[in-house]
């Protein structure tokens, strides 16, 4: 089976509006019709308003593509274990951020799913015993549950990418793109760049929303989902829209940014746990970090929660007080063991 540009349809819900551009409204015969704006042109307004993305390099993402307006049925994400060889010790809270952002795109766009891939295969590729993935990933997966199970995202899907990994399709796709792919690359990067093109064909045609640093130049960008973006588009084509989320935030000064999914040191991190200690984590990282560092994790987190009180339910009160209440929401029914 050759490589396929798919078409899809939108679907979209009244308390979906809100998220997206208003109505243009013009008179026609003396009475208020009402015109939607394209998806592609919903997805730029996304990235220009909303402060969990990334403006730059999400508007250079869907500028640089050939994107069919009707083939956005699904919004996919991935969400990572390991760092090289090491595991993830617990999931940041600034995945949430990156949850949310999900969720506005495909509110923005129509589309029918929010898919979130845990990438156990992928950890699994970095020498790390497959053991201790399984153990991480089943965490990672019930924390997702979780999420999805006390908030209004009834689109979301949660997969492991070891479920989709052994299908006939995607194998097939993933031999298939081996003719593409030069000598040397890693099998993450491979990984990655299969999963994108599995949901596309698979799923109607996907929006995939990634993580950046920040706004420097997509070229050098290569500590974040950008180095996986750019091999898809070398070896598969321009027909994805990429849209970007910002970097979770870290209480460091010597590392400000991180992947928001992945934290090797929890104690630097606000971590989606029913057992964190946000005002001690705060009180501790004021004190140990510089007022910007410290600036920089509180403007992060209280657009974590703007988004969240819009999203899922209202937050109030200082940054330390809506962090806890969104831990309070998402944990204080817990559903049955995944």
């Amino acid at each position: 089976m050759g490589f396929r540009r798919t078409a899809g349809s939108r679907s979209t819900g009244m308390s979906e509006i809100s998220a997206i551009p208003h109505l243009t409204a013009r008179k026609s015969s003396g009475l208020q019709t009402r015109e939607w704006p394209s998806r592609l042109a919903r997805l730029h307004h996304i990235a220009e308003q909303q402060p969990l993305i990334e403006t730059r390099p999400s508007l250079r993402a869907l500028n640089s593509g050939i994107f069919s307006d009707n083939a956005l049925r699904t919004v996919f994400m991935g969400i990572g274990l390991a760092s090289g060889p090491a595991l993830s010790e617990s999931l940041p809270l600034d995945a949430l951020g990156m949850l949310l952002s999900g969720e506005l795109v495909r509110q923005a766009v129509g589309a029918e799913r929010l898919v979130v891939l845990v990438a156990d295969t992928h950890a699994a590729s970095n020498g790390i015993p497959t053991l201790q993935v399984a153990r991480r990933a089943e965490q990672y997966g019930s924390l997702l549950d979780q999420i999805r199970h006390r908030s209004p995202l009834p689109h979301m899907r949660v997969i492991m990418a070891s479920e989709i990994h052994a299908t006939a399709e995607y194998r097939e796709i993933y031999k298939h793109l081996q003719g593409y792919v030069p000598q040397g690359e890693h099998e993450y990067f491979k990984r990655e760049v299969a999963d994108i093109e599995y949901f596309h064909r698979t799923m109607g045609g996907v929006v995939k929303v990634g993580w950046a640093m920040g706004g420097r130049s997509d070229a050098t960008a290569l500590r974040d989902e950008r180095a996986f973006d750019r091999r898809f588009r070398s070896w598969m084509g321009h027909h994805v829209p990429f849209v970007y989320c910002k970097a979770g935030r870290v209480l460091d000064d010597g590392k400000r940014k991180a992947s928001p999914y992945l934290t090797l040191d929890p104690a630097r991190r606000l971590c989606i746990d029913p057992d964190e200690d946000v005002r001690a984590k705060l009180q501790q990282g004021r004190l140990a970090v510089s007022t910007g560092t410290f600036r920089g994790v509180c403007k992060h987190l209280s657009a974590v929660a703007r988004t969240f009180g819009k999203l899922i339910a209202p937050v109030h009160g200082t940054v330390e007080q809506r962090v806890e209440q969104m831990l309070g929401h998402i944990f204080s029914n817990p559903m049955p063991t995944r």
